[in-house]
């Protein structure tokens, strides 16, 4: 009989999450002209300053 890990399921959903963030947030896609799925999606968010 085979034994399985008590936590492939947590191993699983940690590793697919991290795939994720890789795809969406650092892999240059060419189909959208080199930028991420979040830049184009999201679009460059201005940084605001914050008043004294």
């Amino acid at each position: 009989m085979k034994r399985m890990r008590r936590n492939h399921g947590a191993t699983f959903k940690a590793k697919a999450a991290r795939y994720l963030t890789f795809y969406n947030q650092q892999r240059p896609h060419r189909a959208i002209d080199g930028h991420t799925p979040d830049r184009v999606y999201w679009g460059a968010r201005p940084t605001q300053s914050v008043a004294a």
